[in-house]
């Protein structure tokens, strides 16, 4: 997966300053952190497949991604034959299977991730660039919400925290919700089969 450029990133940083009058990069970027380890953490928008070799004798597993994230939580496991196998995550990083497989085989596991220090050297965090170019306004008004909501500041406002703060959450509901139907347009729609409808006349 690719992951966010500097340029990608000031974009963002600067959409958020021209509405932050006093405020400084160091103070955007430190919320920026926040605002994107609450949204990983809540939608599972970041997700990775990690592939790691099981034995008929253990049940459980140190599995390391390999993106430049931190394990938020255990989405599932599957087998060679990708089928669905339980099992639990009870230290980060460790996957324990529900038992142990009859032969020797290769799992998959599939995780969230979330932002992580230390950050890159820029100081900016390392998540993925499509996740950015698809939810930057509702990134934007996380920050903004964070950094409004701060007493005292030349760029607080209640008013306009609590609208940005708002603005982020619904986001984040729709990015849930999008995560969660693998980002398949209208994914939420049902409709009864046509089989099971009969005739109407």
């Amino acid at each position: 997966m690719t992951i966010t450029t500097e340029p990608e990133i000031s974009r963002l940083m600067m959409n958020a300053l021209v509405s932050l009058p006093g405020a400084t990069e160091e103070i955007v970027k430190f919320e920026l952190f926040n605002v994107l380890n609450e949204f990983f953490q809540v939608t599972k928008a970041w997700k990775e497949d990690v592939t790691f070799e099981v034995t008929s004798e253990n049940t459980e597993y140190d599995v390391v991604p390999g993106e430049p994230g931190a394990v938020d939580s255990l989405i599932s496991v599957v087998d060679a034959n990708e089928i669905l196998t339980a099992a639990t995550m009870p230290v980060i990083g460790v996957v324990k299977l529900s038992s142990a497989p009859s032969t020797s085989q290769e799992y998959t596991a599939t995780y969230s991730l979330t932002v992580v220090d230390p950050a890159r050297t820029d100081g900016y965090p390392q998540f993925p660039s499509a996740i950015l170019n698809k939810y930057q306004n509702d990134i934007l008004h996380g920050v903004l919400a964070n950094m409004m909501a701060q007493p005292a500041k030349p760029y607080s406002s209640e008013r306009l925290a609590i609208y940005h703060m708002r603005k982020f959450r619904s986001g984040m509901a729709r990015a849930r919700t999008e995560t969660l139907h693998q980002n398949l347009y209208n994914g939420q729609t049902w409709r009864f089969p046509q089989y099971a409808r009969g005739s109407q006349r």
